[in-house]
């Protein structure tokens, strides 16, 4: 049994369950954790900073490679759904998400998991 993960940055735990659903329907067998993180400050600036671009596909499809606030901007002037309504949908969205993990409803979907950072000294190169 193979063991596999995919994490993400923005949107990450959908598009992880989604790729980890994606590659159990396609008949590979394993067990699959899909997860993600918040890390929206680390890349407003300039995404190609964190990111290795496909130029073909930047050249195609530039909104690929777009952060969320462009994104955002983009909803807004696209969809007439203004930045504000966004960020009041995103707020309710986490207020549900909250309750209901209050209430219990996630327990059988989140599970702990124990990780260990690997730390590597860079002038010797010894990992603790």
């Amino acid at each position: 049994m193979a063991y596999q993960s995919a994490i993400h940055i923005c949107d990450s735990r959908s598009i992880s369950i989604v790729l980890a659903a994606q590659r159990l329907q396609a008949g590979e067998d394993g067990i699959y954790v899909a997860g993600g993180v918040e890390s929206i400050s680390l890349v407003q600036k300039d995404p190609r900073d964190q990111i290795i671009a496909e130029d073909w596909l930047q050249e195609r499809v530039p909104a690929l490679y777009w952060p969320m606030l462009q994104t955002a901007e983009n909803v807004a002037a696209r969809y007439g759904i203004s930045r504000d309504a966004q960020d009041r949908y995103g707020l309710q969205s986490q207020a549900r998400a909250a309750a209901a993990r209050s209430a219990g409803r996630f327990n059988s979907e989140i599970v702990p998991i124990s990780t260990r950072m690997k730390v590597v000294d860079k002038a010797t190169g010894i990992e603790t």
